[in-house]
């Protein structure tokens, strides 16, 4: 199952100087589990397997994938997730840590409006917990990442959701 996710300006498009922020815990062996995701568009971030993040657009002009290479994602333990957009490229951190950053010029963007799946192209989603999701407004620098990893604060926060005790599964 997924939540909807529709609090985003926009109609939900993640671009150019924004960030998003969450954090999950895979609960099962990790196979192109979504994370977030859309309903109209094949828009997701998700993890591809235990070693890799990915980030997708997929529309009837444009196929595009940004991938990331992350220590290995052991199940029941939690992960904090940031992805910052700027610009053509796109930067992930993992539990404070920079990962790395990718550009890829055709990328524009991505829409989201789902939490733990998508719809579109089929019913794929995260088996895990998700939680503390964040839209942010702003890039994300590497100390605002490692004070999000740590502990709460508000600066430029434009959207905050938290879920309690909320269970996605692919069953």
């Amino acid at each position: 199952t997924y939540a909807n996710f529709d609090d985003i300006p926009d109609s939900g498009l993640i671009n150019d100087g924004k960030s998003i922020s969450l954090w999950f815990n895979p609960q099962s062996a990790i196979s192109n589990g979504i994370l977030i995701g859309a309903t109209t568009t094949d828009s997701n971030i998700y993890i591809t397997n235990s070693t890799t993040i990915s980030m997708e657009e997929r529309d009837a002009s444009n196929d595009t994938t940004v991938s990331w290479t992350v220590p290995t994602i052991a199940i029941n333990k939690w992960y904090h997730l940031v992805i910052v957009f700027n610009d053509g490229t796109y930067t992930l951190y993992l539990n404070g840590a920079l990962i790395s950053t990718q550009s890829e010029a055709a990328f524009d963007g991505i829409i989201i409006d789902r939490i733990g799946g998508s719809s579109y192209g089929g019913d794929v989603h995260f088996d895990g917990i998700i939680d503390e999701i964040s839209y942010w407004t702003k890039e994300l620098t590497l100390a605002d990442v490692q004070q999000k990893s740590h502990d709460y604060y508000l600066l430029n926060l434009s959207i905050y959701h938290l879920y309690e005790d909320c269970y996605f599964s692919n069953s």
